[in-house]
């Protein structure tokens, strides 16, 4: 077996941490980039961290429609877009990452704004080292786990109480709540709406 073909098979084998995780890292900074790769190396779970970086926004969502990433580590100030802009970008591009925003400003407005809008966390340049840093990253990506889980299960609850469970087409409560949601928007409009019903 060739040296490539051995590392091939070692990476994708049992031996593979469990908690490898792929990070996207947007900072336009180069050396604030190099310093939270070396902080993140240097601690037991961000060892395993498989880190890609980028220096604009464009690029990030480039990535993101290209490659699968279990969380985004975004900074707020970028050559291609500012504040939280850039996190709305993010989230539009992938709801499947945690996205943890990264500043320089400790502002608890924009924090709980950034929270709102779907990051899962908000850091301070420079505040956090080493193993803090990968602990906060690490429950970022289990929060957005159990959050995305949650969603999912009420969807799932949702989806069985407008449905009827042989044909899953849609059932009488359904038509009830879109009924007058069809009704209220024809009000506020001003047009006509008609219903036509068959017998079957």
């Amino acid at each position: 077996m060739s040296p490539p073909d051995r590392i091939a098979a070692e990476s994708s084998g049992p031996m593979q941490s469990s908690n490898a995780l792929s990070l996207l890292l947007v900072e336009d900074s180069e050396a604030d980039a190099r310093l939270l790769q070396i902080t993140l190396s240097r601690s037991e779970w961000g060892a395993g961290l498989d880190v890609v970086h980028v220096t604009h926004l464009a690029d990030a969502v480039e990535k993101l429609g290209e490659d699968d990433f279990d969380i985004v580590l975004l900074d707020l100030g970028l050559p291609d877009g500012q504040g939280l802009n850039n996190l709305s970008a993010v989230h539009e591009a992938s709801s499947d990452a945690a996205i943890v925003v990264m500043t320089g400003l400790d502002d608890d407005t924009k924090a709980m704004e950034a929270l709102k809008l779907g990051a899962q966390e908000y850091v301070i340049k420079g505040m956090h080292e080493g193993e803090a840093l990968s602990r906060i990253l690490r429950h970022a990506v289990e929060r957005h786990r159990l959050t995305m889980e949650l969603k999912r299960m009420r969807e799932r609850e949702y989806f069985l109480a407008t449905h009827d469970p042989l044909t899953e087409l849609p059932n009488r409560l359904l038509f009830a709540e879109q009924s007058k949601q069809a009704i209220a928007q024809a009000h506020r409009n001003k047009t006509k709406l008609a219903l036509l019903f068959i017998d079957l």
